[in-house]
């Protein structure tokens, strides 16, 4: 017998072993050659189970519009499992986030080695925060072996709007000004009045935003942010953030640099 040999359990069964290794006839012209056995434990019985996924689509909603999502639940027998699965939806579908979600049936049974489907509705209110809100479907047995799996995707609320700005780094003697130019992109096609703030002002610093507050349109708003270092300001640079608000949802931080000198 030769140096390399290998045992392994067959992981469609777990019941099966493969045995390889190498050997060397005599009669053979051609070299080492390879020997391949397998055998069974009679005793050996694969435990009947099933497993659980989900699909939906669309995964992505922008905040404020609200919307559905529909897809499909399917759970698989494994190892001849053929009994009723009752389905149960958790995470984010509790309803407290703006998320609600549902199947039918709110119960399948699958064939001994087949698959059962049920749909899957999720619903997203219009005032859903942004954010990421895991969605859960959980299937046990109600009858035969006690067997609970679960399964989970994802669905992400965008943002109302986002801001940004341009003119950083932007270098300003004492007693002058300069100027960043701002732009709000809306994200969910609804126009609304946004409210500027900037934070991170040195001491003896003035800001202003004009206009402010920005009635955007259905796309995007702009406006101009002023910074006027007074004559005794003190000199450096500087990170200042600006964020937007319209009474429900609050921008991303966007980030400038100031330099006084």
């Amino acid at each position: 017998m030769g140096d390399y040999s290998a045992l392994r359990i067959d992981p469609s069964d777990d019941c099966t072993f493969w045995y390889t290794n190498e050997y060397y006839p005599v009669s053979s012209s051609v070299g080492w050659a390879t020997a391949i056995g397998s055998f069974k434990l009679s005793n050996c019985v694969k435990t009947p189970d099933f497993s659980i996924t989900e699909t939906a689509s669309p995964l992505t909603f922008t905040q404020g519009t609200g919307g559905g999502s529909t897809g499909t639940v399917t759970v698989t027998s494994l190892n001849g499992l053929s009994v009723p699965v009752a389905l149960t939806t958790g995470g984010a579908c509790n309803g407290a986030s703006g998320i609600t979600c549902s199947t039918n049936p709110t119960s399948v049974t699958p064939a001994a080695n087949g698959s059962a489907n049920a749909s899957l509705t999720i619903g997203v209110a219009p005032s859903t925060a942004a954010g990421s809100y895991p969605i859960t479907v959980t299937g046990t047995t109600t009858s035969g072996p006690t067997l609970t799996h679960s399964t989970t995707l994802t669905i992400v609320v965008s943002p109302d709007f986002t801001i940004s700005a341009s003119g950083s780094p932007r270098t300003v003697k004492r007693k002058g000004s300069g100027s960043y130019a701002v732009k709000i992109t809306v994200s969910n096609g609804i126009s609304s009045s946004v409210t500027l703030s900037v934070s991170g002002l040195p001491s003896r610093t003035s800001a202003s935003f004009s206009p402010n507050p920005v009635t955007t349109s259905t796309t995007s708003g702009s406006s101009t942010l002023t910074i006027k270092p007074g004559p005794s300001a003190p000199v450096g640079s500087y990170t200042l953030t600006i964020t937007g608000t319209n009474g429900s949802f609050t921008s991303n931080p966007y980030a400038v640099t100031l330099i006084i000198k």
